[in-house]
């Protein structure tokens, strides 16, 4: 992963001004948006694992579907934010 000269922020040559730095909003974003698709896989894969309630197996099946949806959704929020993952 190629890493900039300069920090987001650092002084631009052109304008002499500062440049916004949004990196920590966007990380913050990134966070947030992963918690919440993780949050969803939980919901959808807990009554399979603990066995809660009878699911036949095509509900079964989607939820395992919707959870796996979820967590590649937040792996690519992270990413997005600079989280290096490794290729399976």
């Amino acid at each position: 992963m190629e890493r900039h000269r300069h920090p987001t922020g650092a002084q631009s040559e052109r304008d002499g001004m500062t440049k916004p730095r949004d990196w920590p909003y966007k990380a913050a974003n990134a966070r947030d948006r992963a918690a919440e698709e993780l949050q969803r896989a939980l919901r959808e894969l807990s009554p399979v694992v603990t066995q809660d309630i009878a699911l036949d197996e095509v509900e079964r099946l989607r939820r395992q579907a919707t959870a796996l949806l979820g967590i590649q959704a937040a792996l690519r929020h992270l990413e997005a934010a600079g989280a290096c993952t490794l290729p399976d």
